[in-house]
């Protein structure tokens, strides 16, 4: 999975953002070096956007796997996220919308965790790079929440993801 051009866009956007904003923070944090509140104030605030940061990066998805017997997705620098293949019962197309976050990431290094759309989808996991709509698989489980992937291919990987669940 890449990340199109709103991704990437949104991406160095939160960057530039974040790092005009904790600017202010370290100009009064060597501006007043026996200030020690505000050195903790500041140096947790870093620590906290920076461990957000990583983590995004960390748990974005790259590619979506069908092996024999699970549907992987992998991550940048996390464990890939693992499906049983006898957890879905069926295959369709994707909403085109990605909807709403409730819990996760949207838009930066990609769209993942909970979200939420209209129209009968409810509520449901995403795994994507991408922002822009595109063509992807949603999975129905026999237990839990829908399963959204919108890898690169996505029409190809919806006829795969099909093919996989007739399988014996």
């Amino acid at each position: 999975m890449t990340m199109d051009q709103p991704a990437r866009a949104m991406t160095a956007a939160v960057l530039v953002l974040l790092v005009v904003a904790l600017a202010p923070l370290w100009f009064f944090f060597f501006a007043f070096p026996q200030a020690e509140r505000l050195h903790v104030a500041v140096t947790a605030s870093t620590v906290v956007v920076v461990a957000a940061l990583v983590l995004s990066w960390a748990m974005a998805p790259v590619a979506a796997v069908l092996s024999p017997t699970d549907l992987l997705i992998r991550r940048r620098a996390m464990r890939p996220k693992r499906f049983p293949r006898a957890s879905f019962t069926s295959a369709s197309e994707a909403p085109r919308r990605l909807g709403l976050r409730v819990a996760g990431v949207g838009g930066f290094f990609g769209s993942f965790g909970l979200f939420w759309a209209s129209g009968g989808t409810g509520v449901y996991w995403l795994y994507t790079a991408r922002v822009k709509a595109a063509p992807g698989a949603q999975l129905a489980r026999r237990r839990g929440k829908p399963l959204v992937v919108v890898p690169d291919e996505g029409a190809a990987f919806l006829a795969a993801v099909r093919d996989w669940l007739a399988r014996p």
